[in-house]
């Protein structure tokens, strides 16, 4: 398996997010020590971190989305599941609110 050096910069950013750490206490460098990758990469693939941050935000907001598009719950109605995600995806705004 390749090894994928953007991929596990993203994925480390975004477990940093998850870990409800303030966007602006991560550091490019926590993240390339973290993700166990030259710092360079980071600037390489994405360069800057609020472009990398962003499209991490971007991805936690796609999953969000999708978990509650993909709820067969059939207690709820068409409207209240989309109530719901707008909601979800709120909080999950909030909680990284700094960006």
């Amino acid at each position: 398996m390749k090894y994928d050096a953007k991929q596990q910069i993203l994925n480390t950013a975004i477990k940093m997010l998850l870990e409800e750490k303030e966007p602006g206490d991560i550091t490019v460098r926590d993240i390339a020590a973290e993700a166990n990758v030259q710092l360079s990469m980071i600037n390489y693939y994405f360069r800057s971190k609020d472009e990398l941050m962003y499209q991490a935000v971007g991805i936690l907001r796609d999953k969000t989305a999708w978990d509650w598009i993909s709820i067969k719950d059939s207690k709820l109605s068409p409207y209240s599941r989309l109530k719901k995600m707008l909601v979800s995806i709120c909080d999950m705004s909030i909680n990284i609110h700094s960006i």
